[in-house]
């Protein structure tokens, strides 16, 4: 009879970076499509078990631990459709070609174009999540992903994670400020001597904005080339604002040119000029994270579209000591 068949079980295997997790946490961070309400019910109805078995959620699993989710969990209800209510833990992901800066067992390092996205749809962590599909080993509890971002026009160093260890490692160093974070840019006005900009900053909306509500953001700015009502300058952002540079940059007079959105002029600074030039071009890690990353330093040298966008505004000889600089160029 039909009743009376098995319903079958779908097996996952938890390794490294799921180690010492609790159960129910495991299962909600692996299976996100399934509602809350759903995962515990399966759990107290013994519909997601472990090593065969109905257990509490509190549970700590353990390396090689089998979990199964019964398929019973895979229709959706609701709407009587047979949809999986699981994602396959490997998502199909496409992206740009990706640029390898470096790469360890726990992080990766890449050049993210401008004009591509961070996040989403032909993103540069999409691209880096299709790359990394059999470099790094299956986990529930962990998806390999990009560790912190970059606004789509803003290109440079992008960090992803490789392992559990990596990420938690690096967002630590983060969160506590140990990484030293230099950007370049072109900005609109001849600036002339060092500054270190202070403000109070508060993200309303789209758009981020000086207010006695906000958050102090700190950047230290020093001029490399002016000319012709340009500057081309280095930023060390002590803080990680959302559009820290930009707001900042605008606020003190000296907007990013080509940033429309905060203020810079419309008409382009030099021929098809397109946009704003912001670079993450160096990040500059601390020794806690030397077991993960290997190595001190992060360059990501600028497109060849950058360095032609450039070269509209400034000599060629001083362009060359800015690359030295740098240390981008061999």
């Amino acid at each position: 009879m039909a009743g009376s068949e098995k319903v079958p079980y779908n097996t996952f295997i938890a390794r490294e970076d799921d180690d010492n997790r609790r159960f129910d946490r495991v299962i909600r961070k692996a299976f996100e499509d399934i509602p809350l309400s759903l995962i515990y019910q399966g759990i107290r109805k013994g519909l997601i078990r472990l090593n065969g078995k109905r257990v509490e959620g509190s549970i700590r699993i353990s390396r090689g631990d089998v979990i199964e989710i019964s398929s019973d969990l895979s229709i959706d209800t609701a709407s009587g459709k047979g949809t999986r209510a699981f994602k396959n833990l490997r998502r199909d992901s496409s992206g740009p070609p990706l640029e390898i800066l470096h790469e360890t067992s726990d992080l990766l390092f890449v050049n993210k174009p401008s004009g591509v996205l961070t996040h989403g749809k032909s993103s540069v962590e999409g691209a880096a999540r299709l790359y990394l599909t059999d470099k790094t080993a299956d986990s529930l509890s962990f998806r390999p992903g990009v560790l912190h971002r970059l606004d789509r026009n803003t290109s440079g160093i992008l960090t992803f994670g490789k392992s559990l260890k990596g990420a938690r490692i690096f967002s630590d160093c983060l969160k506590n400020t140990l990484l030293r974070k230099y950007y370049i840019g072109v900005i609109a006005g001849e600036l002339t001597q060092k500054m270190v900009w202070r403000d109070p900053l508060l993200r309303v909306r789209e758009v981020t904005k000086i207010s006695r509500e906000g958050k102090e953001s700190i950047t230290e700015v020093t001029p490399l080339i002016h000319s012709r009502g340009f500057s081309l300058v280095e930023f060390r952002i002590l803080t990680g604002r959302t559009h820290q540079i930009r707001a900042q940059s605008a606020y003190h007079g000296f907007p990013l040119a080509g940033d429309w959105k905060y203020g810079a002029d419309r008409r382009p600074p030099a021929g098809n000029w397109n946009g704003y030039l912001l670079h993450a071009y160096r990040l500059e890690l601390p020794e806690e994270l030397l077991p993960c990353s290997g190595i001190r330093v992060i360059i990501a040298p600028l497109s060849s579209r950058d360095r032609k966008k450039l070269s509209l505004l400034f000599p060629a000889k001083s362009l060359a000591m800015a690359y030295s600089r740098f240390k981008s160029y061999t």
